[in-house]
């Protein structure tokens, strides 16, 4: 069973970012190697001093964090936005931010 792995430009990868600050400096570096970079798992796990396995699996998690969130919009892709806001207007944006899975966290 052959499985497609999740490729993402330089600006997607930006976009999904604030996805990923649960992983640690060095899986983010090695995964973007090989989800923006096109490396292969086992160059990239050689060069870290992991196994393939350990690296495979934080790519699929990676892949299913942005994939989950495109799922769930209609344009595909996400982006957090902080800004100030009157607070009537605030509730209203937050009440559409909650249509989402990602801010039901």
């Amino acid at each position: 069973m052959t499985t497609t792995q999740l490729t993402l430009s330089e600006s997607q990868w930006q976009n999904a970012r604030p996805l990923l600050a649960d992983f640690l400096p060095e899986t983010l570096e090695m995964v973007y190697a090989v989800m923006v970079d096109g490396q292969k798992i086992s160059d990239v796990a050689r060069a870290h001093e992991r196994t393939r396995q350990q690296l495979s699996y934080a790519v699929k998690k990676v892949s299913k964090i942005i994939s989950d969130t495109a799922l769930h919009t209609t344009s595909g892709e996400m982006k957090l936005v902080q800004v100030w806001l009157p607070a009537d207007r605030a509730e209203d944006v937050m009440k559409e931010a909650l249509q989402y899975e990602i801010n039901k966290k």
